[in-house]
């Protein structure tokens, strides 16, 4: 069961402060009053160790916080244990929060930049240390009541980070974030070490929560991509303690085990990684492979039992924190129908104006965008449809639908100008290359306007529109540049406004999808590859001939005629 943090201090971090009832014992530091608001925290965390002076007889409690003397103390919290001394930060040789730092990463209380830097002496203002204590506080289980709009009612509500609203929220609720006497909640101030003194007696106060029970349940369905869902459902798996970023073991019922796979509510891991997946709008936990059919691989079917154990409690919550993408199937929260319909034309390299185009969905209405992209793609005078998702039989059932609104693309379909070609989702297979390549081959013979689509338009049909793209000139950049456009477009996901989690979302996609076409290792540097050549050498290497490349170029770079 998880602990509910219930504090009757409301001290630390709160800037409006009154004297406790009990006076504090003797302080060994000369700047640390005897009935300071403060001194029995500080006495406190120096007897139990957790932190320290800044000199023999010195505190300084009203120097301000900094990231590593956060993590350390935190460090120091749960009891120093051992780590390895393995890291993905590079500024920690020589530095006295370094093992503490090491720790954080592997506990997942500290993601690691872009440039791979910790910036321990920095300091670290409230909303960031809301955010570690947050973090810590799911670690061990802990979570805070909430207490409804109360917070939003600050003055300065609309100053906290976007990634901070979590960690604000749970520092809020649980009485250790209140605001100043005007109720201002200061997010990007910096914080004091008696505040943190005062905080971390608090958090030391919390007896450390059971583990959930393991949960049993039976597979119910296999999908189309081989992922198995259990008949144990989301919030039931969540009620009992378990929660996005945990990490988990699954034990079938014929042995197969998969140890310390994370809980997420997205693919965040790597091709071929296991993970336990709570999909938004989904009612029931699914067992999946990425890339991969995990039924083939664990030997499972319908009927077969599975059991879930809780491995470590937050291990990957950063990697949920920051992958975590949700969008609505409204269309009011869109600002126009080719954002909704994730509908734009593909001009970069020597792709000429009007001569591609990518989209969701034209005829699939599973999220609602079918009619959006049919009106556009009519709108924009497209003559042939390589459609990456659907079979034949896929495209006659959505035709034959009470929901169907998409007549243009019937009249494209019945004219034999849709290539339907059904292709797994795996674009680092021999079968996807195969299948793409024949799909384009007979592209290369229609006539233009061409469209592109997937299901959503983003990876099926991200993997095709950067092929053509290296293909016709694009440089990496401009790429890069067009793949995001569809994680600005469902999710809001920004270079400007969230740099991290779009710098997570190319690392983990775009690039490895551009490594595939130039068939370079895994992590390798693109910046001296030349995309153009490994783009026709993919296409060539899966049969495409001169002529049919020659053809596919030559429509891709003529401007549409209407």
């Amino acid at each position: 069961m998880k602990k509910t943090l219930t504090l009757a201090l409301t001290g630390a971090l709160v800037l409006s402060l009154a004297a406790p009832a009990l006076a504090a014992e003797p302080s060994a530091f000369t700047d640390v009053a005897e009935n300071a608001w403060y001194a029995d925290a500080v006495s406190y965390v120096t007897a139990e160790g957790i932190m320290s002076g800044t000199g023999k007889t010195t505190f300084s409690p009203a120097a301000t916080v900094t990231r590593g003397m956060v993590i350390q103390t935190l460090y120091n919290l749960a009891g120093a244990p051992a780590v390895d001394a393995k890291t993905s930060f590079t500024d920690l040789d020589g530095k006295w929060y370094g093992t503490a730092s090491v720790w954080a990463e592997q506990e997942g209380l500290a993601a690691v930049p872009a440039d791979k830097t910790f910036a321990g002496d920095r300091t670290i203002t409230r909303a960031e240390l809301a955010v570690l204590l947050s973090r810590y506080a799911a670690l061990t289980g802990v979570t805070s009541e909430e207490g409804g709009m109360a917070m939003r009612e600050a003055p300065d509500y609309d100053q906290i980070p976007s990634w901070a609203l979590e960690g604000m929220s749970f520092c809020y609720y649980a009485d250790i974030l209140k605001g100043d006497s005007r109720g201002y909640l200061n997010p990007n101030g910096a914080a004091q070490r008696a505040e943190l003194a005062q905080i971390l007696m608090q958090f030391s106060s919390l007896t450390q929560t059971e583990a959930p029970e393991p949960m049993s349940g039976a597979v119910r369905e296999i999908e189309k991509y081989g992922h198995a869902v259990l008949d144990i459902s989301i919030a039931d798996f969540e009620k009992a303690g378990f929660a996005l970023g945990d990490t988990v073991d699954v034990v079938f019922d014929n042995g197969y085990t998969l140890s310390g796979i994370p809980y997420f509510n997205g693919y965040y891991v790597d091709k071929g990684e296991a993970m336990l997946r709570a999909y938004p709008g989904d009612t029931y936990l699914a067992v999946c492979i990425n890339y991969g059919k995990l039924n083939e691989t664990a030997g499972v079917q319908v009927g077969s039992t599975a059991t879930i154990s809780l491995a470590q409690k937050g291990a990957e919550r950063d990697t949920q924190e920051l992958n975590s993408l949700v969008y609505t199937d409204e269309r009011s929260d869109y600002s126009s129908d080719a954002v909704f319909a994730n509908f734009r034309a593909v001009t970069v390299g020597d792709i000429a104006e009007g001569a591609l185009y990518r989209s969701a969905s034209p005829v699939n209405n599973e999220h609602g965008r079918a009619s959006y992209a049919d009106a556009l793609i009519q709108k924009a005078g497209v003559k042939t449809v390589l459609n990456l998702a659907d079979h034949k039989e896929d495209i006659d059932g959505y035709l034959a639908a009470e929901d169907f609104a998409s007549p243009y693309y019937k009249i494209l379909y019945e004219a034999g100008s849709v290539i339907p070609l059904g292709m797994p989702v795996d674009y680092s297979s021999e079968s996807f290359g195969a299948d793409l390549t024949a799909g384009l081959a007979k592209l290369s013979q229609q006539p233009g306007p061409y469209l592109v689509h997937c299901t959503e338009g983003k990876d099926r049909a991200g993997f095709t529109s950067a092929l053509l793209e290296c293909l016709m000139g694009a440089s990496l950049d401009e790429v890069v540049a067009d793949y995001m456009v569809s994680y600005e477009n469902y999710y809001g996901v920004t270079q400007a406004g969230q740099p991290e989690k779009y710098q997570l979302i190319v690392k983990n996609n775009i690039l490895d999808m551009l490594r595939t076409i130039a068939g370079v290792e895994k992590d390798a540097d693109l910046s001296g590859v030349d995309l153009q050549a490994a783009a026709e050498d993919y296409l060539t290497g899966f049969g495409m001939t001169a002529e049919q490349l020659t053809a596919l170029k030559t429509n891709l770079s003529t401007p549409a005629s209407h």
